[in-house]
């Protein structure tokens, strides 16, 4: 089985090349969707240039697409994901780093194994802002999650976030539930946040945890992977940073309806 990369973008141009060559070498996968929400002319045109360089050196499976408006970051990741072929996909933002491990992760035993019913999460993280693989070497840049595989239920999370029960190892719950990066079965992702795609109203800005609630709501549920783990850059023009107040009322928003699971 071979899987699909899922890069949505916003005038993210400078960090491709570094995304796309943490990934090219992954044997089981066979596929790149890089979707563009509607950049600005000149970084969409860096983006495209840099694409073709790729292609042409790697001959890698590439396809670039563009959004004709903003969509923002849930609606895009959506879109992206959506033009993927294979069963499965691994969504990874634009100006984060797959980690050095991952070809190993996504050997063919894994891939068979996938449950199309778990939302697949990195167990830990390395934060960085100008050197990923320096950060792996310091302990002050690495944020573990678990120490091992962890599959969570809506009942389990949702008893969690009542009663204020830490669930990580140097995390707070909402830190995960909002870490995004993460393995899913296509179809049922489409299915399960089509709710999402086609809101008007809801308060999406801080995606991923909107999307664990999602998931968790239709009885799915949470796996975080032993040492699977990704580069996360640190910026201050990130999609988050520059969604400001609405994307902390994202985050209370999904934060409440996720400790209310049991009741729905």
């Amino acid at each position: 089985m071979k899987l699909s990369i899922a890069i949505p973008t916003l005038n993210s141009s400078e960090f491709i090349d570094d995304c796309i060559n943490s990934v090219r070498k992954i044997s089981n996968v066979d596929e790149i969707i890089i979707n563009d929400d509607g950049s600005n002319e000149l970084d969409y045109s860096i983006l495209e240039s840099k694409v073709e360089k790729l292609i042409s050196s790697y001959n890698l499976n590439i396809s670039l697409y563009r959004n004709e408006k903003n969509l923002g970051g849930f609606k895009n990741k959506y879109v992206t994901i959506s033009k993927c072929t294979n069963d499965y996909v691994y969504q990874i933002d634009s100006d984060n780093l797959a980690g050095l491990n991952t070809n190993k992760i996504f050997n063919d035993t894994f891939l068979s194994n996938l449950n199309g019913e778990n939302f697949y999460l990195p167990s830990k993280v390395y934060v960085f802002k100008k050197n990923p693989y320096l950060s792996s070497l310091r302990k002050k840049y690495k944020v573990l999650i678990a120490n091992k595989k962890f599959l969570l239920d809506k009942k389990e999370i949702s008893k969690s976030m009542t009663d204020d029960e830490k669930l990580f190892v140097d995390v707070k719950n909402r830190w995960v539930f909002n870490l995004g990066n993460f393995i899913v079965n296509r179809e049922y992702f489409l299915e399960r946040m089509k709710i999402g795609f086609e809101s008007k109203d809801l308060p999406l800005a801080a995606d991923p945890i909107a999307m664990c609630y999602f998931w968790l709501k239709e009885d799915g549920k949470l796996q975080l992977i032993e040492n699977f783990y990704h580069f996360h850059r640190l910026r201050p023009n990130s999609y988050w940073y520059s969604a400001g107040e609405e994307a902390t009322k994202s985050v209370e928003y999904f934060e409440k309806k996720i400790a209310n699971l049991n009741n729905d």
